[in-house]
C-alpha cells in the first residue's frame, strides 16, 4: 500500500477513535460498567407538607416505551427523615397536583453541591397521609429507598412525612442505573480504541514510508576505450612486402 493510501486511511481512523474513546471513557467515568450514575449525599428541608421533584418529562420522541423497556433504566432514591418516618413516592402528574394543591409545598428547581435548591409555593391547606392513596405508581415507606424503572409520561417525585404532617427535612441520595448503557459503553470504548491504535499504525507506517524514486531515460553507455581491441584497425603500410 502506497504512503498516500496509508496516510489517508490512517489519519480519520485515528481522530475518530480518539473521539470516541475519550468521550465514552468520561460516560464511563461517570456511570462505572454497570451503568450507575450516583448523586453525593444530599440534604434538603421545606417548612411545607412536601418536597417535589415536578420535571420528571420522559414522553418526548416516539417509542418512548419500547426504548425505556429496552434500557430498563431504574432511580433509585434512599432518602432518611431528620424526625419521624418518611414517605417517597411516584405520581402522574396531575393526580400528584390534585392532591397536593392547596397545600405549601417546594419544588425542586436545581441540583446544587451536597444539596438542592428549592422554590416555596404558599399554601394554607392540609393533606391526609400520603399512603392511603392509590396515586401512587411507586412507593417507599419507612426509611426504605424507592426504586422506579422509567417509563414515559409526566410525574412528579413527591416526598413527605408518613403522615402527611408538615416539616420536611431528609438526607440522602439518589442514582439513576441502566445496566445496558454501560454494556454499550464498554463496547464502543473498545471500538474507540481499536480504531485508535489501528490509525496510528497507518499514520506512523505512511510517514516512515520513502517515495519512490522517479523512473528517467536509461544513462548512454560508455565511449570505446582506445587500445586493445577499442579502435579502428589502420592500413598495412607499403614497405611491408618488401
Amino acid at each position: 500500500m502506497s504512503r498516500g493510501w496509508k496516510l489517508g486511511i490512517g489519519i480519520p481512523m485515528l481522530l475518530i477513535g480518539l473521539v470516541l474513546a475519550a468521550s465514552m471513557g468520561l460516560v464511563l467515568s461517570f456511570f462505572g460498567p454497570g451503568g450507575r450514575l450516583r448523586s453525593p449525599e444530599l440534604r434538603a428541608s421545606s417548612d411545607g407538607v412536601a418536597i417535589v421533584a415536578d420535571d420528571i418529562k420522559l414522553d418526548g420522541f416516539p417509542d418512548a416505551r419500547e426504548t425505556f423497556t429496552q434500557l430498563q433504566a431504574t432511580v433509585e432514591v434512599d432518602l432518611t427523615s431528620v424526625e419521624g418516618d418518611l414517605f417517597i413516592g411516584v405520581a402522574p402528574a396531575a393526580e400528584a397536583r390534585s392532591y397536593l394543591e392547596g397545600a405549601p409545598i417546594a419544588i425542586v428547581t436545581e441540583l446544587v453541591p451536597f444539596g438542592l435548591r428549592t422554590r416555596d409555593v404558599p399554601g394554607d391547606g392540609g393533606v391526609g397521609a400520603p399512603g392511603s392513596r392509590d396515586i401512587w405508581v411507586a412507593s417507599s415507606e419507612g426509611g426504605r429507598p424507592l426504586s422506579w424503572t422509567l417509563l414515559p409520561g409526566d410525574w412528579w417525585l413527591v416526598v413527605m412525612n408518613a403522615d402527611g404532617s408538615a416539616g420536611v427535612d431528609v438526607t440522602g441520595t439518589a442514582s439513576i442505573h441502566a445496566p445496558v448503557l454501560g454494556t454499550v459503553v464498554l463496547v464502543l470504548l473498545i471500538v474507540g480504541l481499536g480504531l485508535l491504535a489501528g490509525g496510528l499504525g497507518f499514520v506512523i507506517s505512511g510517514t516512515r514510508a520513502t517515495p519512490r524514486a522517479k523512473r528517467g531515460a536509461p544513462p548512454p553507455p560508455p565511449p570505446p576505450a582506445a587500445g586493445l581491441g577499442g579502435g579502428v584497425t589502420p592500413p598495412p603500410r607499403p614497405d611491408a612486402f618488401g
